[in-house]
């Protein structure tokens, strides 16, 4: 399904989003098993991005999921300017930008593993309807105006109403991933 997203900002532009100072790194092309930094309601952290289970490694987690098993993650979001959903009928990838925002947030889930390590996951939704065509699923996308409940743990807004009012999003061949 998602299997990467980029950043590519500036940190004036992010703390300008954010409303607050924050330092990390830019830009960032992330890929499962990439130290992320994630927003929390508590502030930064870092996280890598997977979920590791007895019998698998997680990468994306259902919202349907996660709403049934809030009190097991502290929820969070990484910034992003684009991500990439591989194509279930070319098997090619596609890089998937919001219209209209230079800059949007990606639903993720963590779960503190040890002191200071977190092991994360991207929460993911159905597809809209531009991105069906291309896969059954995509990010949880929150808007600006849903951070805060959605880093209390609030799932009601995200599933199913977030899925009928996501931005049109915008799509353009890629080249497969390497």
């Amino acid at each position: 399904m998602c299997g990467r997203f980029d950043l590519e900002t500036t940190i004036k532009e992010l703390q300008e989003t954010l409303g607050k100072k924050i330092a990390i790194r830019l830009p960032i092309h992330a890929r499962p098993f990439t130290k992320l930094p994630l927003l929390t309601k508590d502030g930064l952290i870092t996280a890598e991005w997977v979920l590791r289970g007895r019998k698998r490694n997680w990468f994306n987690i259902r919202i349907e999921t996660v709403a049934k098993r809030k009190s097991d993650f502290h929820f969070a979001l990484a910034p992003a300017t684009s991500f990439w959903v591989k194509s279930k009928d070319t098997r090619s990838n596609i890089e998937c930008k919001v219209k209209g925002e230079k800059l949007f947030f990606i639903g993720f889930v963590a779960k503190l593993v040890e002191d200071n390590y977190y092991e994360s996951a991207l929460v993911t939704i159905p597809s809209s309807s531009e991105i069906v065509k291309l896969h059954s699923r995509m990010p949880l996308i929150v808007k600006k105006e849903k951070i805060t409940p959605w880093l209390e743990g609030d799932t009601t807004y995200s599933y199913p109403a977030l899925t009928f009012q996501l931005p049109k999003i915008f799509k353009r061949r890629a080249l497969p991933f390497g």
